[in-house]
């Protein structure tokens, strides 16, 4: 089960979950307020496998709870920003040359 972050379009669960990806907003689950460690853990804590974010500065902050939670694997989308309809083409078109594969206990950068 996958988590995305705040800051990801809420749209993505709808692409994900026609991919076959369980997966759930932090917004949804009232987690917006927490600090990026302290949503490593619980997203941990709460069956989540992954965590899907757009914030460039989580690695640092959250290595201490990947090495603390080393089946989780943390995500960081790399395309940019832009209005849903672009974004969902692009995301796609990423996805198609090559999916996201998450890394137990790393953050990996995708598209890469």
């Amino acid at each position: 089960m996958w988590l995305l972050d705040v800051n990801v379009d809420l749209h993505l669960l709808s692409v994900l979950r026609a991919l076959g990806i369980g997966c759930e907003a932090a917004v949804n689950l009232g987690w917006q307020g927490l600090s990026n460690g302290e949503l490593v853990r619980r997203a941990a804590r709460h069956g989540f496998t992954c965590l899907l974010t757009r914030d460039r500065l989580l690695g640092a902050v959250a290595s201490r709870a990947l090495a603390e939670n080393p089946s989780f694997a943390v995500v960081l989308l790399t395309l940019p920003q832009r209005p849903w309809r672009q974004y969902d083409r692009q995301f796609r078109a990423a996805w198609s040359a090559s999916p996201i594969d998450p890394v137990a206990g790393r953050l990996t950068t995708w598209p890469r």
